[in-house]
């Protein structure tokens, strides 16, 4: 049931315009005029793409002012224009009362532990400046992106610092998962969208971090979504003293970095990870990113000598080594984060090491 939840949330908006589509056959001798039809279809539409209620309530109006003007000319006329802004009227209704609904169940959903955070309890270390930004990156997928920025926020949190933890992934999140939310409702679309403020699309994760989930964005980084990203991070509006972002694999997400932004390359210990890694390096230091160093990830013992081969090849220093382990795989089934639940593990202090050197750099709590 879980997964056919969540694939039903997933492809909601194809669910919502498929039933649209069938009601509309199915009512097709009692929906009769093209007029009607459109507005019918425009409604299931309108609900897909969460488009706001008042559009189809001021047509609704506008409607009615123009019948009014109309019916000195043409009581036919004046009589369509009236009949129209009744359908338009009933379909803003409806969708006001979809929206109430949908807050509703997002009010509750904050009483269950994956609380929305409009009050921050933990203290802001940062005072006035901005957070420091650091992209968790890779050039490729499957590496454990996701795994490190996460334990590296919870780390970064554990310390006393405010972290802010964003899934930058748009077309296959995972960061939600790991930081143990179910589903959340609203995501960083919305802010997109322009429906939402920042402070509306957090989460409470691990630690008591800060976590921005995508939600599902069909156009993905176009280029107005890069615009809108990137002036969000070059003007932060959450008070945060690290925001980590855990990038998808490849080089789409990279045009919303900029020079004020830090990077982490996490890369396996096999040659096509690493050369994938250099080449996301060339790219992040075009955009003027400063790379911190990589962590080595799911190493072995037989595995130690590309300490040396990754620095060598990446030119950088490999500032963590997370060793294979049964507690990360067991944190991952469990979706959790292992420094929350496995302090004392060693890929715990590793972690933590790496997290306590980022904030040598930064005023300490």
């Amino acid at each position: 049931m879980n997964d056919l939840k969540k694939i039903a949330d997933k492809y909601n908006q194809v669910i919502i315009l498929a039933i649209g589509i069938v009601l509309l056959v199915l009512l097709r001798d009692v929906v009769q005029e093209t007029i009607s039809r459109l507005i019918f279809l425009y409604f299931f539409t309108a609900l897909a793409f969460r488009i706001d209620s008042r559009i189809p309530i001021v047509a609704a109006l506008l409607l009615l002012l123009g019948a009014a003007l109309a019916i000195t000319r043409s009581e036919t006329y004046a009589n369509t224009l009236a009949i129209n802004a009744y359908f338009f009227l009933v379909v803003g209704v409806l969708l006001a009362l979809f929206e109430y609904m949908r807050k509703k169940k997002t009010g509750e959903e904050e009483g269950e532990g994956e609380e929305r955070i409009t009050s921050v309890e933990k203290v802001y270390k940062g005072g006035e400046n901005r957070p420091r930004i650091i992209a968790v990156a890779s050039g490729k997928g499957g590496v454990g992106k996701t795994t490190i920025a996460a334990n590296l926020g919870t780390a970064l949190a554990e310390i006393g610092y405010m972290v802010t933890l964003i899934d930058m992934d748009l077309a296959m999140p995972n960061l939600e998962i790991i930081t143990g939310l179910r589903n959340p409702p609203v995501g960083l679309v919305d802010v997109l969208d322009g429906k939402l403020e920042l402070d509306r699309v957090v989460y409470s994760g691990p630690m008591g971090t800060q976590v921005i989930p995508p939600g599902i964005l069909l156009d993905g980084y176009s280029n107005e979504n890069v615009e809108k990203i990137k002036k969000l991070l070059l003007d932060f509006p959450l008070k945060s003293d690290f925001v980590i972002l855990d990038m998808p694999p490849g080089r789409e997400a990279v045009n919303v970095l900029h020079d004020g932004i830090e990077a982490i390359l996490v890369v396996n210990p096999n040659k096509p990870a690493l050369l994938d890694a250099l080449n996301m390096k060339v790219l992040l230091e075009k955009k003027g990113v400063k790379m911190l160093g990589a962590v080595l990830n799911r190493v072995h013992r037989a595995d130690e000598e590309w300490i040396d081969n990754t620095e060598r090849i990446l030119e950088m220093h490999v500032v963590a080594v997370i060793p294979e382990s049964r507690i990360v795989i067991e944190s991952l089934h469990n979706e959790e984060c292992f420094v929350a639940t496995a302090g004392q593990s060693a890929p715990s202090k590793e972690i933590m090491e790496l997290a306590k050197e980022l904030t040598s750099l930064k005023t300490p709590p």
